[in-house]
């Protein structure tokens, strides 16, 4: 009797050891299960930001392409009313020989009248040195960016070095054929040498004592095909330009001394575009060889020109009162 009450006993214990076992195990599963949808959570978080700081960081660089759009448009404009200037100028020449012409013929005396003339002839050579001086600065300050291009035209056309320019904005185009292997950001050795050709020619140029000041910025800008997402595309673009940079400034070019390299890193930027800019063909569809490239683009100190310019115009504006005030 006794060996079957202690039979008993001890088999509920073990369905109570057995059921508290299976409680924590599965209180365990359901523990790591919320772990997991917690880290999937966090991952899908990081990603929406990540998502969100590119998109911002490419809505800023067409905000900034927009800028200078518009600071060339005042260029343009500025220099529409410099010429509008200058033709206000010649009517006041006009009306200014026909004072002469009045005064010769008024009472003054012969001595009284060359001396009037001295000084109106006097003043109108200095205010038509003034405007002369001033158009070859106004010229001077829009020709910068045609001078560089017209430069590293010749100088890449000299140097036997074939590269796709944009005539308008200088911006030359490397294929990535050239220099990476597709979906890959690691420089093949002809692209190494290519750009051991291309790269001392554009900076001669570019990094020179005539053009060095105006020169505000140098882009590397990595651009790919549609294929793949963004974001792939914005990571691989971004890879590309850094490594071409990377390469450049490593102890294996040489074709830059140390001062040059100096020089670059104080104005060089690398920017990543994804396939936000494709290359369009005739027809307008994508040209999915032609959008996998590499660009270089330079920007001028365009505030500071646009500001000389309204100097200059300012200037004129003053010299053209005082010759009316004087020829009443």
């Amino acid at each position: 009797m006794r060996k079957s009450m202690r039979g008993k006993r001890r088999s509920g214990e073990d369905k109570s050891f057995w059921l508290c076992f299976s409680d924590l195990m599965s209180t365990l599963v359901l523990v790591l299960v919320l772990i997991m949808f917690y880290s999937l959570y966090l991952h899908f978080d990081t990603m929406e930001e990540a998502t969100a700081r590119l998109l911002q960081t490419e809505q800023s660089l067409a905000d900034r392409e927009s800028e200078l759009a518009a600071q060339d448009e005042e260029l343009r404009i500025s220099n529409m009313q410099l010429i509008e200037r200058e033709a206000a100028l010649n009517e006041a020449l006009a009306e200014l020989e026909q004072a002469q012409l009045e005064l010769q013929a008024s009472q003054l005396s012969a001595q009284e009248r060359e001396e009037l003339l001295a000084a109106l002839q006097a003043q109108l050579d200095g205010q038509q040195e003034q405007l002369e001086d001033q158009q070859a600065q106004l010229e001077d300050l829009i020709g910068v960016r045609s001078r560089i291009i017209v430069e590293l035209a010749g100088a890449l056309s000299e140097a036997n070095v074939q590269v796709d320019t944009d005539e308008n904005t200088g911006a030359i185009r490397l294929s990535s054929e050239v220099l990476f292997n597709v979906g890959q950001a690691v420089l093949k050795p002809e692209g190494e040498r290519f750009l051991q050709r291309f790269i001392p020619v554009y900076m001669d140029v570019l990094l020179s004592e005539e053009y060095a000041d105006s020169v505000s910025e140098i882009i590397i800008e990595g651009h790919t095909d549609s294929t793949g997402t963004y974001i792939e595309n914005m990571e691989l673009s971004q890879n590309r330009a850094r490594a071409v940079l990377q390469y450049i400034l490593s102890s294996e070019f040489t074709q830059l001394s140390y001062s040059e390299k100096q020089a670059l890193r104080e104005v060089v930027t690398v920017n990543g575009r994804s396939s936000s800019d494709p290359v369009l063909d005739a027809n307008g569809l994508e040209d999915m060889d032609a959008s996998r490239r590499v660009e270089f683009k330079f920007r001028l100190h365009d505030e500071t020109m646009i500001q000389q310019m309204q100097e200059l115009l300012d200037s004129f504006s003053s010299a053209g009162e005082e010759t009316a005030d004087s020829a009443e």
